[in-house]
C-alpha cells in the first residue's frame, strides 16, 4: 500500500465520517421540529402548568429518542476509530511504506 492509497482511504473514511455526522444531526433535527409548546387561550399559571403536564409523555419520548440517536452517533464513532488503527497495524509490518 503506497502513501497515496493510505492518504485515500483515510479521506474515504473522513468522508463517510462526516456524512454520518449530518444524517445523524438531521433526524436529531426532526425530532426537535416535533416538539409542541402547548396551545392555552389565556396565560395563567394554573392552565400552562396543565398544559405543560399534559404534553410530559410526548417530552419523554422525544427525550428517551434523542438519548438512543445519541447513543448510535457515539457507537458509530468509536466503530469508526477502530476502523482506522487496525489497518495501520496489520499494514505495518508487511510493507514499509505504511
Amino acid at each position: 500500500m503506497t502513501g497515496d492509497d493510505h492518504e485515500h482511504d483515510r479521506a474515504q473514511l473522513e468522508r463517510m465520517a462526516f456524512f454520518s455526522d449530518a444524517v445523524f444531526a438531521i433526524a436529531m433535527t426532526l425530532l426537535v421540529v416535533e416538539v409542541k409548546l402547548p396551545h392555552i387561550a389565556r396565560m395563567e399559571d394554573g392552565l400552562l402548568a396543565r398544559a405543560l403536564l399534559s404534553l410530559v409523555p410526548s417530552y419523554i419520548g422525544f427525550l428517551v429518542s434523542f438519548l438512543v440517536l445519541a447513543r448510535f452517533w457515539a457507537s458509530h464513532h468509536l466503530t469508526l476509530g477502530r476502523c482506522a488503527r487496525p489497518a495501520r497495524r496489520w499494514c505495518g509490518p508487511i510493507c514499509s511504506c505504511c
